[in-house]
């Protein structure tokens, strides 16, 4: 409905707003936020907080959305930390096709994917995204 898009639209524009006074920014945990548009959000942060190391979108976003969102967010360059927790629609294809781990996300060190179901063979994917980086972990259970 028109009513929804406007305020959808007033929502962004609110976050927009905040983020950009934020460009030093290095933290941001948007867990479990259903009523953010992830594809706006995650371009708005590669855009305005490239010093970001740290990000959760744990239990955001839905299957239309969400592998687009996270190819977006491969491109924060110094992430060091992603948490994808409850995130239902990350399997390993996703995984694997949605982000090119050769050049992308070069400094992350743990991805989190606790309750992410679908990710079947995570040891496998542990192997693979090792390659390309040094120390690195991915954690799907709660330690």
């Amino acid at each position: 409905s028109r009513n929804n898009e406007t305020t959808t639209r007033r929502k962004e524009k609110n976050m927009k707003n905040y983020i950009t006074k934020l460009p030093d920014l290095r933290r941001l945990n948007c867990g479990f936020t259903k009523n953010i548009s992830i594809i706006p959000l995650a371009t708005l942060l590669v855009s305005t907080l490239p010093l970001l190391t740290h990000l959760s979108i744990a239990g955001c976003s839905d299957f239309e959305s969400g592998p687009y969102a996270l190819r977006i967010i491969s491109r924060l360059i110094n992430l060091l930390f992603l948490d994808i927790s409850y995130c239902e629609w990350i399997n390993n294809n996703i995984l694997l096709q949605f982000i090119n781990w050769e050049k992308d996300l070069k400094s992350l060190k743990l991805l989190v994917a606790v309750g992410c179901f679908n990710l079947n063979d995570p040891e496998g994917i542990k192997k693979q995204l090792g390659i390309h980086r040094k120390r690195f972990e991915l954690w799907t259970e709660i330690k």
